[in-house]
């Protein structure tokens, strides 16, 4: 019974490291587009004609998710003057509130839970206010409930927007990186997990006898 060389078995390991490096690339760049929509797992208008709602949606990411409030970018100029005083005036008892509150559950526990009356926590864009942040498990179904004051109401002109979304931003950068540099990557592993692929077969034919007869 002929033995495996553990040349063989060395550059079959490596093929195989390469080529499943080049399969993950491929299939990071090609699920780009999910991945990147998963990140904000809720986007949503706000009703004008209701008191509150209830929403259930799925995380895509184990990690914090921040609740937002997200305004067009074509919103008059009061109220863009009133977002960037609710940022800057933060820590300030006088700073401008927004009338809603919001709690998440998953199942019949509570595992967040904020309100526009609070200083905002963070902004991820030119017109919006996050409120808060819940604990969220990668395919993980919640339930958002919020509850709308009458004082949201000078608001209803801007058509703004509730946003659930991740408040990480590595998940982002670690997307862009591999849609970017996916394609390359997985191209020049394929070649080289074909290129040790074939070394390890060529390792497989026996070597021809020397004149001592030894192999």
């Amino acid at each position: 019974m002929r033995r495996i060389r553990i040349s063989t078995v060395v550059f079959g390991f490596l093929a195989f490291v390469a080529l499943g490096v080049a399969i993950g690339c491929e299939y990071g760049r090609r699920t780009y587009d999910a991945r990147m929509a998963s990140m904000t797992p809720l986007r949503m208008a706000l009703p004008q004609d209701k008191e509150g709602f209830r929403e259930a949606f799925t995380a895509g990411w184990s990690t914090s998710h921040y609740v937002a409030l997200v305004f067009p970018n074509d919103i008059d100029t009061e109220t863009k003057a009133l977002l960037k005083r609710a940022w800057d005036e933060r820590l300030n008892l006088n700073r401008p509130r927004f009338d809603f509150f919001w709690k998440v559950f998953e199942g019949s526990t509570q595992v967040g839970q904020g309100s526009g009356h609070d200083a905002s926590t963070g902004v991820s864009g030119t017109h919006d206010l996050q409120f808060g942040e819940f604990p969220a498990q990668a395919r993980h179904t919640y339930v958002i409930e919020v509850r709308l004051g009458p004082g949201l109401d000078r608001f209803s002109g801007a058509s703004p927007e509730l946003a659930i979304s991740v408040n990480e931003a590595s998940p982002s950068i670690g997307l862009a990186i591999e849609r970017d540099l996916g394609g390359p990557v997985a191209l020049i592993a394929a070649l080289v997990g074909l290129t040790f692929l074939g070394c390890a077969i060529a390792s497989l034919r026996p070597r021809p006898r020397n004149t001592n007869g030894r192999i």
